[in-house]
């Protein structure tokens, strides 16, 4: 798929009029409480990078965070497309996935945004479990 017909595809499955990127190869989208959807074309690629945030941590665990997704990043390259990323200018951690648009097909983004945004609920509530964030 191209750029053009991913973004066509998620907008039909959030029932948006469309979705377009700014200059930057960015888009926002924002859902119901809880999805805060960012979409980047990667430059120089075909690669497509959904994003959503986890949390800002506590400035006290902020390194304890840091350690442990740096470890867990390891573990969720083997076997998924997700990766932990820290987003300076918020202070925050985020869930990040990506995907090659030529392995993407209309029939398999309904259920990688759905499956990634669970996994994004999962992990805001384990976060908050442990106390590490503030939300």
């Amino acid at each position: 798929m191209n750029v053009p017909e991913v973004l066509a595809a998620m907008a039909r499955h959030f029932n948006l009029p469309e979705l377009t990127l700014n200059p930057d190869g960015v888009s926002a989208v924002l859902l119901p409480p809880g999805v805060d959807l960012h979409i980047e074309v990667l430059s120089g690629c075909d690669e497509m990078r959904w994003t959503m945030p986890l949390g800002q941590p506590d400035l006290a665990c902020r390194a304890l965070v840091m350690t442990e997704a740096l470890l867990a990043n390891a573990v969720l390259a083997s076997f998924t497309h997700r990766h932990f990323a820290w987003e300076a200018d918020r202070g925050q951690l985020v869930l990040c996935e990506t995907h090659r648009l030529d392995l993407l097909s209309p029939d398999s983004i309904p259920t990688a945004l759905e499956t990634f945004i669970r996994a994004n609920r999962e992990g805001r509530q384990q976060l908050q479990a442990q106390g590490y964030f503030s939300f």
